[in-house]
């Protein structure tokens, strides 16, 4: 989903940054320090250098591939941090039905003010 090789030896610290878009840097960061400082369950929505790529009439049309991270500490018996549980979901067909949404309520307020505006003016 995100393109990091699973070759360990191409993994470094933090070396997922390098698939995530550069705006949400901070915000993977700051969670990731919740994770493995606090010892805290985080969750986060990002966004993936990778492009997702969709099919429509027009031809193929590409937008920013959204991810959901969830990640669980995994403590040991002495709660030091061992292990790292996560999940990546791939959410990016419910941002574009959301900016969707969100166009067509722009666009209905907006047909709403002219109308509104010509009432105005005819009255």
């Amino acid at each position: 989903m995100t393109g990091h090789s699973r070759n360990k030896s191409e993994h470094c610290r933090m070396s997922f940054l390098n698939f995530i878009e550069q705006q949400d840097h901070e915000e993977f960061r700051g969670q990731w320090e919740k994770l493995t400082v606090a010892k805290e369950e985080v969750t986060s929505e990002l966004r993936l250098k990778k492009p997702w790529i969709r099919q429509e009439s027009s031809g193929t049309v590409r937008n920013t591939t959204w991810i959901l991270f969830l990640a669980l500490p995994q403590l040991d018996e002495n709660g030091e941090l061992s292990k790292v549980f996560g999940c990546t979901t791939d959410i990016s067909h419910f941002k574009w039905a959301e900016q969707v949404q969100l166009q067509s309520r722009l666009q209905a307020e907006e047909a709403k003010r002219q109308q509104e505006n010509f009432i105005d003016m005819t009255s």
